[in-house]
């Protein structure tokens, strides 16, 4: 995944997700039984973490989602770091 700016419509993410290698990766495991879910789903997790970004911008100097697990149509952010700005 690269790096997106923030202020993108949930269809923008969605577009740049399922060109990257990671939309790529979500596609081909979830084949044809329900195509387009995962990335659906991941796409859920980025447009959350925009809003986590926008809302807290002034004070957020990094986040990060390590593990997210996928479980059949879903994907799922299980654990998440955020690291504040000093004052």
């Amino acid at each position: 995944m690269s790096l997106l700016p923030t202020g993108l419509s949930r269809a923008r993410i969605k577009a740049q997700l399922a060109n990257s290698r990671t939309g790529k990766v979500l596609s081909a495991l979830n084949g044809e039984k329900n195509p387009g879910a995962l990335i659906d789903s991941f796409t859920d997790i980025l447009c959350g973490l925009q809003m986590l970004a926008e809302s807290f911008a002034d004070r957020i100097h990094s986040v990060d989602i390590n593990p997210v697990l996928i479980d059949g149509t879903r994907c799922l952010g299980v654990d998440s770091l955020v690291v504040w700005r000093k004052s």
